[in-house]
């Protein structure tokens, strides 16, 4: 396997899209990695269906992707190959104190899903 072809790039940056297991192996450190690791374990065999109480869920099929939540090890080589992270459902996966957080807002309307990550 080789590193992908960057989704974008200028002078100043190089954004990649894809695993970043599968990337983040091919580069020398960076200044940040923004990225967005399963941590609805289950939900993509079905488990949503079940969780409608305010609202009709979405049937997204059945899919194996998230059935494990990430090693310990990715996150702990995340923050020494990166100086910055932003990791989305960060609050799930036992990470270290930090001085800074992000909120994302997601107006979720009627669902029973959070609406702030």
């Amino acid at each position: 396997m080789s590193l992908p072809k960057p989704y974008f790039q200028d002078k100043s940056c190089t954004l990649y899209l894809g695993d970043a297991r599968e990337i983040l192996p091919y580069l020398e450190r960076v200044d940040l990695c923004l990225t967005d690791p399963p941590y609805g374990i289950g939900e993509a065999r079905g488990k949503n269906k079940s969780r409608g109480k305010l609202a009709i869920a979405q049937d997204f099929g059945i899919s194996g992707w998230d059935d494990q939540p990430p090693a310990r090890w990715l996150f702990d080589w995340l923050m020494e190959i990166s100086r910055y992270q932003i990791i989305f459902g960060g609050n799930y996966f036992g990470l270290p104190p930090s001085s800074c957080w992000l909120v994302w807002d997601k107006d979720n309307g009627l669902s029973d899903f959070a609406d702030c990550e």
